[in-house]
């Protein structure tokens, strides 16, 4: 039996892979009139049509093609790094998770670690002004207690930020939650990674 809510998300990935839809949003919206389904159920979640959208780049480009585009990914998150430390002055910023190795292929949320003294509706106006969308602020139950979390959505990729009131939390190579171990990178080092990729990524022609 077939998934309506799936069947919208491959469609929108397909509009998207053609240039039809210019955003995930409007995609999602165009799927669903092309779609038949329920109308009151709820869209696909934008993880769901990444997954498709990348499983069909990944069939129409050769490796070098596929390769360069996941390197775009990781430079489009080193520039956030970069945007977020020029916009706040004493930011502590860490990326974690696959995205700190190198791997991220744009199908899960990016997850940042940051301590400032900046307040939440300034950091909001920062991440608006480099065009990222609000789409919620709660709470994260970590093992220090509870953290602020930050989702915020951009056309490349979603971001989620836990604002850590410690220091030392940010680097800490934990998973803040269950503690198990995760990478950890700063910007220098993300930047070295993609350096390091392109290396081993043979020239376009």
């Amino acid at each position: 039996m077939s998934n309506p809510s799936d069947e919208i998300a491959r469609a929108a990935a397909r509009l998207l892979m053609e240039d039809t839809e210019g955003d995930i949003r409007s995609a999602i919206r165009a799927a669903r009139s092309q779609v038949d389904g329920d109308p009151s159920e709820p869209p696909p979640t934008r993880e769901r049509v990444r997954r498709h959208l990348v499983a069909m780049q990944q069939q129409s480009m050769g490796y070098e093609l596929w390769a360069r585009l996941r390197l775009g990914m990781l430079a489009a998150i080193e520039e956030c790094m970069v945007a977020l430390a020029w916009a706040i002055d004493d930011i502590e910023l860490r990326l974690a998770g696959e995205a700190a190795r190198g791997q991220f292929d744009g199908t899960t949320s990016v997850s940042m670690r940051l301590h400032s003294t900046i307040d939440d509706r300034a950091l909001l106006r920062v991440l608006e002004d480099i065009e990222f969308e609000i789409a919620a602020v709660g709470v994260q139950e970590s093992r220090h207690g509870r953290l602020t979390r930050i989702v915020a959505e951009s056309e490349e990729f979603d971001l989620v930020i836990l604002r850590c009131p410690q220091r030392t939390m940010v680097e800490e190579p934990v998973n803040l939650v269950t503690g198990r171990p995760v990478p950890i990178v700063d910007q220098a080092a993300l930047a070295a990674l993609i350096a390091e990729g392109l290396s081993d990524v043979p020239p376009a022609d």
